[in-house]
């Protein structure tokens, strides 16, 4: 079974065959499927590199906003979110944490493998900004994006 051919599916004994798989994603999936660590079994080796060796940009980023958001609720749960922190979407939500924080500023939890850093900095994507949230009881205004 192909790392895509097994996304959705959980199993007690899951063999993977890493060997010829290129990126972190097809890892994460093959590896993912497996309910417990001791039902993986790998068939044979595989290239520490591709694991190791960094993730790509795009994928590297998710992980950063995904931590903000992260940050963002355990404050909010706390209470000590800034009032200015709000956003009807995950990418206004983010920057206005940023804005607050200051874009050098990493969540303490983070893993540093995913820290920025003025050499290697967090850049935010502004393609979702013209995104609009309806609610059920929001009659007045239609998406745009529809």
């Amino acid at each position: 079974m192909t790392d895509y051919s097994s996304q959705g599916k959980t199993r007690p004994h899951n063999v993977a065959d890493l060997n010829n798989l290129k990126i972190h994603q097809a890892y994460y999936t093959a590896l993912s499927q497996s309910s417990t660590a001791e039902g993986t079994i790998i068939l044979q080796g595989f290239d520490v590199k591709t694991i190791m060796g960094g993730a790509s940009g795009a994928f590297r980023q998710e992980f950063c906003k995904v931590e903000i958001l992260d940050e963002i609720t355990a404050l909010d749960s706390e209470h000590k979110l800034h009032t200015t922190v709000v956003g009807k979407t995950w990418d206004k939500l983010v920057r206005a944490f940023r804005e607050w924080k200051g874009h050098s500023c990493v969540p303490f939890h983070m893993h540093k493998a995913i820290w920025w850093s003025k050499c290697d900095p967090f850049e935010q994507s502004l393609a979702l900004d013209n995104w609009n949230i309806n609610t059920i009881n929001d009659t007045t205004e239609t998406n745009q994006n529809d």
